[in-house]
């Protein structure tokens, strides 16, 4: 009988296997990349736009388009395509960023070639219509009015302006001015330029069976494809900077501070992202155990390194209580020096290294993670050696190593902040 008095024996991780997804390609052209486990005969699917000139366009009508998608075709009312997937059980929902415009799409097996014929259809046919327009419009001006009263967000776009240029795609916000002007015209130029018959990339992970290869090689063969824009992604180099915007009526102030960081090529990324977890990337982390458990100043600080296309950076956030927002950054900056001077010690390094091996793998349990892995890999183009070198970096960096990453890149006094609140 099991006791449950008596804790489990530990074993450390020696290796990781990152199972390899499959690759087929359309006779279209379009590549095809699966991860296939017989769990379930259900698949979900991601048809992948490139959308990284996006900032050629209107900046608001790639939501525009992503939230109008499925508001009917030359043959088909929207009314009639939401009860089709309803009657198919199947969930399609589209996402548009600066770097794809995305269709997500959840099907059981046996309904997929339907579900697919009627996505393809709109792919090629949306029609957009006026008063579906005009009310998504109206929608849009006004969150976006109560968004411009939330802290979090205005310092979202104070920071990446600051951080990226506002001539970057990156550092380019939505004005309101973008949602109240834009037109019909200007929606259905980005679909007929990102979606519209432009090559797409495939991501499948589920039950991939031999029908699910077929479905897409029946609906998609024929599928014509034009090349899209090409054009200039420029990122500018910041400035280190304190930005403050001080609003009467806040209770609480939002933080933002970071810098730009290496892509996910560079030599010293897997250092780099031990020495931001023990930072403030999980939660017993410097800046978690500081700003929140001792000086009660936020419920939650995290750090994080973003990788982007065109550019990776840092950011320190956190809700601050408003009066303590120039002394939570003190702290902030202090703990930061303290790495930058201190060797972590060697416990603090073993839970560390212990919770991102875990983690890591934790993310091999679901057949979604591992395509999500696999995109990753994709998009920065690297090869899955990239997760063998992450494993032995966190299983062998040394204090020694993190003193040396911390004064190379997490020097705060190279840092962009922004408070708002």
């Amino acid at each position: 009988m099991l006791n449950r008095k008596i804790a489990p024996i530990g074993h450390a991780l020696e290796e990781i296997k990152v199972p390899r997804v499959e690759e087929f390609i359309l006779s279209s052209g379009i590549p095809v990349y699966y991860y296939s486990v017989d769990e379930q005969p259900v698949v979900k699917i991601e048809l992948l736009f490139d959308s990284s000139l996006f900032h050629e366009f209107n900046p608001a009508a790639g939501t525009f388009v992503s939230k109008l998608f499925k508001e009917g075709t030359h043959s088909k009312k929207s009314k009639e395509i939401n009860q089709l997937f309803a009657e198919w059980g199947a969930f399609v929902e589209c996402s548009a960023n600066h770097q794809y415009f995305t269709v997500n799409i959840y099907s059981m097996n046996r309904v997929l070639p339907k579900v697919l014929t009627l996505v393809s259809e709109i792919l090629n046919e949306a029609i957009f219509p006026e008063e579906e327009i005009v009310k998504l419009r109206q929608q849009q001006i006004s969150q976006h009015r109560i968004n411009l009263k939330k802290t979090d967000f205005v310092a979202h776009q104070v920071y990446n302006e600051n951080l990226f240029g506002l001539t970057s795609p990156y550092g380019k916000k939505i004005d309101l001015s973008d949602i109240e002007e834009i037109s019909r015209e200007e929606i259905v130029r980005y679909y007929n330029a990102i979606v519209q018959s432009r090559p797409f990339t495939v991501l499948i992970a589920g039950y991939v069976a031999k029908g699910v290869i077929k479905s897409m090689e029946d609906v998609f063969s024929a599928h014509q494809t034009i090349v899209g824009l090409t054009g200039d992604f420029k990122v500018h180099d910041f400035k280190v900077n304190n930005i403050i915007d001080n609003w009467e009526d806040a209770v609480q102030t939002s933080l933002r501070s970071g810098r730009m960081m290496p892509n996910r090529k560079d030599k010293d990324i897997h250092k780099i992202a031990v020495a931001n977890e023990i930072l403030g990337g999980y939660f017993g982390s410097r800046l978690m155990k500081n700003i929140r458990e001792e000086k009660g100043y936020t419920y939650g600080i995290y750090s994080r390194i973003n990788h982007l296309k065109h550019a990776s950076y840092l950011t320190v956030s956190a809700e601050i209580i408003k009066e303590s927002k120039e002394d939570a950054l003190k702290e902030i900056n202090k703990e930061i020096d303290i790495l930058l001077n201190v060797p972590v010690p060697k416990d603090e390094l073993e839970v560390v290294k212990n919770y991102m091996l875990g983690t890591f793998y934790n993310n091999l349990s679901s057949p979604f993670s591992v395509l999500s892995l696999f995109k990753m890999l994709h998009d920065s183009n690297l090869e899955y050696d990239y997760f063998t070198d992450r494993f032995r970096t966190i299983q062998n960096i040394s204090s020694k190593d993190l003193i040396e990453i911390y004064n190379k890149y997490f020097d705060y006094r190279q840092f962009l902040s922004v408070m708002v609140g």
